[in-house]
């Protein structure tokens, strides 16, 4: 077959050029090899390369909106560097998602494909490398990355214009909205490889799902297919709350109002025990439980509203940790959670105090750093700890695979409400905690904020501080002694 007879076969077949020149690395092995594509890779390969009765593109916008790992991102980058390789004059422009982001997943993957392929190598000079814009000198074409901001795209004209993660684009997509503009010609494309995000109007890639337009592919898809992503789904299963397993690997649009906890695991971690008073409950507790062998490790967490009897409470928190061999996982019950009637300085001694002679000095004592600015260092081994978002996710989380699990257990009447006299305020926090999956944050993960409901929470943060404290300091054993 002469090189013009074979470019005229590459180009009317994107599937078998990728085939027959594409090296990658298998995201099993590591190691380099031609792609092998799946069969819903493959498919929207086809169709957004296929072309209609006058021989353009039949589609205008192209978007394959798919779980994690399931080769979006290189299903795009296959046909930026296609349109790179085997059509002259390509003028191709790669939009990252942030500002801050110089580059994206699609332009590293296209630069890995001339880096990487014995076939593509010798395309691109090799000043290219680690540059923003790449050219293949025998068409002619070029692409270069742009990062989110629309005054560095306005003016410029685009043959084909990529995006990643759309749905977590800066300032509700505005680049985007002005490079899609400036796509005039009869065979410019716009390509997307983004999760789905928010089902809001300041998500552009709802709006486009939301279109209903002859000259937009929108491959939108909610099962995990190719074997190494289910493989990591499960894992992840186990790791994350239900309402971000969705957003990330079942590509489900965010959701707001989440409940964190299903009432059924709630209600069954609630059992008929009550707070210990003295040592010796304590103990009469733990050879109750058949926990006398294990080890046990004590932690104290405090979530303090201020000084005064209205607003938000103040809760000051115990979790006992049990490991051993005769637990597969260790085991966490809630001991103390007392609900402090103002806050006050005295109050927060008290519990302290009170805590060590029932159970001992704890192994760490954490207390949330607003509010707890001026009593920390009046109570011994007490650190402040910051609510970021990462350490809430963990937080939160530990408290999801713990309830899920069976491995967390508290008083069904912990909590006082002292503006009723009735208990069980940590179980009904728990129950109406909620939470919000709404939009990934600048590189496409997903963001959630916490504790999004309306009325208290303040049980269910002292309670997590708590088991944070047992749980990061297995090693440092109780030691029992009194002030």
């Amino acid at each position: 077959m002469t090189l013009a007879k074979q470019l005229q076969r590459w180009q009317a077949d994107a599937v078998a050029w990728a085939e027959e020149n594409v090296h990658v690395k298998d995201p099993t092995t590591g190691i380099l090899g031609p792609v092998r594509f799946q069969d819903h890779q493959r498919a929207f390969l086809r169709a957004a390369t296929e072309r209609g009765a006058e021989g353009f593109f039949r589609y205008k916008v192209a978007v394959a909106s798919w779980p994690k790992r399931e080769g979006k991102t290189l299903c795009v980058a296959i046909i930026l560097a296609w349109r790179l390789a085997c059509f002259e004059q390509q003028r191709c422009g790669v939009l990252a998602n942030s500002e801050r982001q110089a580059q994206s997943n699609i332009f590293d993957a296209c630069g890995g494909f001339f880096r990487d392929s014995p076939n593509l190598k010798g395309l691109v000079p090799d000043d290219c490398d680690g540059t923003r814009k790449l050219t293949v000198p025998a068409t002619g074409s070029s692409v270069e990355a742009y990062p989110c901001n629309h005054r560095t795209v306005q003016g410029t004209r685009f043959d084909l214009l990529a995006c990643d993660e759309l749905h977590a684009a800066d300032d509700g997509g505005k680049a985007f909205v002005f490079a899609s503009q400036q796509t005039e010609a009869v065979d410019a494309q716009v390509l997307i490889s983004s999760q789905a995000g928010a089902p809001v109007e300041s998500n552009p890639l709802w709006r486009l799902y939301q279109a209903d337009e002859d000259f937009i592919l929108f491959d939108y898809r909610q099962d995990v297919v190719t074997p190494w992503a289910r493989d990591r789904a499960e894992k992840a299963r186990a790791e994350l709350t239900a309402g971000e397993y969705d957003y990330l690997w079942r590509n489900c649009w965010g959701a707001t109002g989440l409940r964190l906890f299903p009432t059924a695991e709630v209600e069954a971690a609630a059992l008929e025990y009550a707070e210990p008073r003295t040592r010796e409950e304590w103990q009469a507790l733990v050879e109750e439980w058949g926990l006398e062998e294990a080890a046990c490790t004590i932690g104290a967490g405090l979530d303090r509203a201020g000084v005064g009897r209205k607003g938000d409470r103040s809760v000051w928190s115990v979790v006992a940790m049990f490991t051993g061999e005769a637990l597969e996982e260790p085991l966490f019950r809630v001991v103390m959670c007392r609900v402090l009637p103002t806050g006050c300085e005295a109050e927060v001694l008290n519990a302290a105090q009170d805590t060590e002679a029932v159970f001992g000095h704890p192994a760490a004592t954490l207390f949330e750093q607003y509010g707890c600015g001026d009593i920390v260092e009046r109570v011994r081994g007490a650190e402040l700890v910051s609510p970021t978002n990462p350490r809430q996710a963990t937080l939160f989380n530990r408290l999801t695979r713990l309830l899920r699990e069976g491995r967390l257990g508290f008083p069904a009447g912990a909590g006082l409400d002292h503006n009723t006299g009735t208990g069980g305020l940590l179980k009904s926090e728990l129950i109406n905690v909620e939470y919000d999956c709404e939009r990934g944050g600048a590189d496409g993960t997903v963001l959630t904020r916490w504790c999004t409901q309306r009325g208290h929470d303040d049980t269910v943060y002292s309670v997590a501080w708590a088991a944070e404290a047992a749980a990061t300091h297995e090693a440092a054993k109780v030691v029992i002694e009194v002030w």
